[in-house]
């Protein structure tokens, strides 16, 4: 049982990682697109938008699941 706990904290742990590191990325993206520094954000601010991107991020993956899992069911009604 430890076993799969452990396995699956640190499957968790690398998704947030890679949710984490997208999220950087859009911020960043975002801002060569507004044409603004990092140095023009607090630290508290730069911490609300990267996490109002993971939001975003974690949002498409649970409606991509969703709708993945959605049309396997449809899918098994028909054969």
């Amino acid at each position: 049982m430890k076993f799969l706990t452990k396995n699956t904290n640190l499957l968790k742990d690398k998704y947030k990682k890679k949710v984490r590191d997208k999220a950087i990325e859009k911020f960043e993206h975002e801002l060569k697109l507004r044409q603004k520094k990092v140095s023009d954000f607090s630290d508290d601010e730069i911490e609300v938008l990267i996490a109002e991107e993971e939001r975003k991020i974690i949002a498409i993956h649970k409606t991509f699941s969703y709708r993945s899992i959605f049309a396997i069911l449809t899918l098994g009604w028909f054969f």
